[in-house]
């Protein structure tokens, strides 16, 4: 409930950008005389916006931001704040927010803001379901109103409980009107509401309404939801005088003042003949006249300008994307260390797989340096980083030292196409074949492998258990006092063992030393790897080349 009600919401915040441009043109076109008919196409560009729920990207895109907030932001940022896209907005609102949304403890406790949007989910659900029952319980009324009238000629029916002309039905549509209306002003209330149909205003209208009803909450919406009823009315207008001539002007007004017996609020389904503000239509039927083939031409340029640049997403930028360090860590465990930068403006990153602290925060970018912040610990951090056509290069003046990794000034992180960070390590298990054929590493339950030396100060046997989920287990014998657990991978015939904690506590974030021991896999098991290993405990007889056989329970 919440991702869906999270997905709306960013789709209105930028519809809701589309409606202060239409605005803004709609005002500019105001004083000319371009047709209003492209004041509805202006709203459509809106509607568009609303349905659609991807959109393409462009160089011109004006959108300020793809996403407000997003799904990780409200699940797991220990400090979440919203992307606008306007700097100023941003720094005036994010403060306060994050404060007012911070869990109280980020790694055990759930985010006060994912509480606020399921239940804001479940308010939209409820505010949606009454605007539909609303608009399906005026459509049954008005059908119920209507039961009775009488068919004058094809298409047109009076009722005396018609108070004013309008045209109902989906399908079928049929103009209504008052009962007794004659003459002059007839004829042009019928050209009016012949123009609705001709125009399937009767559609675009309850269309409206229920993207209305979707989007409830944003209040630009329903200005912009009111404006397009009466641009309906006006474009409306305009095509009788286009069809009729200029010289219909006066007559067609007092049509106007004649027809309007009962002003009604702004309805889900009826088109009526006597809507919107009755002064400014008849001021803009009097000042009408044909607009000229440039005015026309430049505002269908204006319209498709804006569309152009509002109806797509600014592009990726360029420095979004992963990195690996590229300088040596003290130890091979801590490699590699990965930044992972979000197109959404979070960032992840995780020095070794071995690691047992993931920090993510924000970054923002300005003149060609990048900050990044980490909230995830007790205690934030900053970092700056420079952009190059490599990659990311350390700015070590302003920048906090990361935990394991003393990274210098000026050291790389490259850029790569796969993720490099934020993710907790889990080696696939892979099937090796070695030569002569034997299969090296098949592992379905596991595989256990023993090592027996016979020298009583190696306290026994020592085994070692690889798990199909990417975990290994490790007993060093009687005289050891912990067993270690950690993570394996596979590369080629070589097998590494990185040790993450222990059995009792498999995360150790106060270890002395993560450890890490190689082995290389020979036809009757792991052949130890002394010059690149660690030592394993309790091992004082283990010599480069001995072989824990694969003994499977």
């Amino acid at each position: 409930m919440d991702a869906a009600f999270l997905k709306l919401l960013n789709l209105s915040v930028q519809a809701g950008w589309i409606v202060l441009a239409v605005l803004a043109l709609r005002l500019l076109l105001s004083h000319t005389h371009a047709p209003k008919a492209l004041r509805c196409v202006l709203w459509g560009l809106v509607g568009a916006r609303l349905l659609c729920p991807f959109s393409l990207e462009s160089v011109i895109s004006l959108m300020p931001a793809r996403e407000v907030i997003t799904t990780r932001t409200v699940r797991y940022d220990p400090a979440p704040t919203l992307h606008t896209g306007v700097p100023f907005l941003d720094d005036a609102v994010n403060p306060g927010f994050s404060r007012a949304f911070a869990p109280a403890a980020p790694m055990v406790s759930v985010n006060p803001l994912q509480v606020v949007c399921a239940i804001a989910g479940f308010v939209w659900l409820a505010g949606m379901a009454g605007m539909v029952l609303y608009f399906l319980l005026s459509t049954l009324s008005l059908r119920r109103r209507v039961a009775g009238a009488v068919e004058t000629e094809k298409g047109v029916r009076e009722a005396d409980s018609v108070p004013s002309p309008f045209v109902f039905g989906f399908f079928r549509p049929v103009v209504y009107l008052p009962t007794g209306m004659d003459g002059a002003s007839r004829a042009y209330v019928l050209a009016h509401e012949r123009a609705h149909i001709r125009r399937r205003d009767y559609l675009i209208k309850p269309l409206g309404f229920l993207l209305l009803a979707a989007y409830w909450f944003n209040p630009l919406l329903w200005l912009a939801y009111i404006l397009l009823c009466r641009d309906i009315e006006l474009a409306c207008d305009e095509k009788v005088l286009s069809q009729l001539g200029a010289g219909v002007k006066k007559p067609y007004s007092q049509a106007l003042l004649e027809a309007v017996t009962f002003h009604r609020h702004v309805a889900a389904c009826p088109v009526a003949f006597g809507e919107g503000r009755l002064k400014g239509r008849v001021k803009n039927v009097l000042r009408w006249k044909r607009p000229a083939l440039w005015v026309t031409a430049l505002s269908m340029v204006l319209c498709a300008g804006l569309a152009a640049c509002f109806l797509t997403d600014p592009k990726a930028p360029a420095y979004a994307g992963s990195y690996v360090y590229t300088g040596k860590a003290r130890d091979p465990l801590f490699e590699p260390f990965g930044i992972t930068l979000w197109e959404d403006g979070a960032f992840s990153y995780m020095e070794g797989p071995a690691s047992s602290y993931i920090g993510m925060g924000t970054w923002v970018e300005k003149d060609g340096v990048l900050t990044l912040t980490d909230t995830a610990g007790s205690t934030k951090r900053v970092f700056l980083f420079r952009w190059s056509e490599e990659g990311l290069r350390f700015v070590k003046e302003g920048s906090d030292r990361f935990i394991y990794t003393d990274v210098q000034d000026g050291e790389l992180f490259e850029v790569t196409d796969r993720p490099a960070a934020g993710f907790s390590p889990q080696p696939s298990v892979t099937v090796e074949t070695m030569p002569g054929g034997q299969a090296a590493l098949d592992l379905e339950s596991g595989c256990q492998f023993v090592y027996r030396s016979g020298d009583p100060r190696d306290g026994g046997s020592r085994v070692i258990t690889l798990n199909p989920d990417g975990t290994f287990n490790y007993d060093g014998g009687s005289f050891a006092s912990v067993a270690w657990v950690g993570v394996w991978s596979q590369e080629g015939d070589v097998v590494t063992l990185r040790t993450t904690g222990y059995a009792f506590d498999r995360v150790d974030p106060d270890m002395e030393r993560e450890i890490a021991n190689r082995f290389r896999i020979v036809p009757e098991g792991l052949a130890y790897i002394e010059s690149e290993s660690y030592g394993l405990i309790y091992a004082p007889t283990l010599e480069d080349g001995a072989v824990f056989k694969r003994e499977d329970p």
